[in-house]
């Protein structure tokens, strides 16, 4: 249940921090831990503590470990709030008229003790009756934007003095009040929040950014060369090339006649392989398109 706990302390004291526990368990373990002086003398609100307790220990944890018990006294306070809450469209769209009725809700009480506690419960209830004939109905929600918030814990894993770890209560995007426990040194997290309620055992950090870095390759660019192969080999002499769009001819040959013999082609850059011994290879520049 939520709580305002309100701690005195005489001036020059040298309380605190303090762990705060309920007789509803036999005051172990704490349900905060390490509370600062200064927040328990300006009133200190926390919604950890377990609905039943009637008595609240406050144990110093400093240079003082003295404990003082306070007991829970309701003193009911009667207030209306109005609280954001999810957005929900409905549409109803039909060939023929459509009657519709709504009645709808909202109550919220809040009972306050005057030194120590404060509890409050929220009930909303909507109705609707629909009367149409073959509608069709589109039912949103939207939730409510919200910020992010990051914390690292201020204890080790496992330190049995603080056995749940650090905490933050917010307010998340549904609008409900919600508690993230186990936060521990070295080991950040991240809160999607409306807002933060409260925070203990833990610091507040810097959110970390996410950069994307896009890497594009492009294949390189085969040149498409004229080339001309001649021989003046009475006999045939062989080569083989690579066309321009990369399709293998093998097999060629040129000579096998009194004189001098000659082909002109196109092929890729480099790709021609002589394989006749009496062959002489001509690059005359780009092939022609």
């Amino acid at each position: 249940m939520t709580t305002l706990i309100t701690l005195v302390i005489p001036i020059g004291g040298d309380a605190g921090p303090f762990d705060l526990s309920s007789n509803v368990n036999g005051y172990t373990p704490a349900f905060a831990f390490a509370v600062p002086a200064n927040l328990l003398t300006a009133g200190y609100t926390t919604s950890a503590v377990p609905d039943g307790t009637t008595t609240i220990r406050v144990t110093s944890v400093g240079v003082c470990t003295n404990y003082i018990d306070i007991p829970v006294v309701l003193t009911p306070t009667t207030t209306t709030t109005s609280t954001a809450v999810p957005t929900t469209t409905t549409t109803t769209t039909a060939a023929i008229p459509t009657t519709t009725t709504t009645s709808s809700s909202t109550s919220t009480s809040t009972s306050t003790s005057t030194s120590t506690s404060t509890s409050t419960s929220t009930s909303t209830s909507t109705s609707t009756t629909t009367t149409t004939i073959v509608p069709t109905t589109t039912t949103t929600t939207t939730p409510i934007p919200v910020s992010t918030f990051c914390y690292d814990g201020i204890w080790e894993l496992n330190d049995p003095t603080h056995p749940g770890g650090g905490s933050v209560t917010y307010i998340n995007s549904l609008g409900i009040e919600t508690t993230r426990n186990n936060i521990w040194s070295d080991n950040p997290v991240s809160i999607e929040a409306l807002s933060i309620i409260s925070t203990v055992g833990v610091i507040s950090i810097p959110c970390e950014s996410t950069t994307t870095t896009t890497t594009t390759t492009s294949s390189p660019v085969i040149a498409c060369v004229e080339y001309t192969v001649s021989t003046t080999s009475s006999s045939n002499q062989n080569y083989d090339y690579i066309d321009c769009d990369g399709v293998p001819v093998p097999d060629n040959s040129v000579g096998g006649v009194g004189g001098y013999d000659q082909n002109t082609f196109c092929a890729q850059e480099d790709s021609v392989d002589l394989i006749g011994i009496d062959l002489t290879l001509v690059p005359n520049g780009p092939c022609p398109t």
